[in-house]
């Protein structure tokens, strides 16, 4: 009877390891797809330069290096 209480929870802890990995992979997959879909409906991409759609006066100051008032 030892050896069969043994042999259960050697399956438990198996079937706990199996289990958790599942898990993991799942988040792992939906966070990654909502990522990419909050990318993908955002208006710009992801490489956008700084100061893009700004005035002309905006980005020679932000290229000179000064600060922008």
């Amino acid at each position: 009877m030892a050896s069969s209480s043994n042999w259960l929870s050697g399956v438990n802890v198996v079937l706990v390891m199996a289990y958790g990995s599942l898990v993991f992979v799942l988040l792992f997959i939906f966070v990654k797809r909502q990522i990419m879909r909050f990318a993908m409906k955002s208006r710009r991409g992801p490489h956008v330069p700084v100061g893009h759609n700004a005035p002309k006066r905006s980005r020679f100051m932000l290229k000179a290096g000064t600060p922008v008032l």
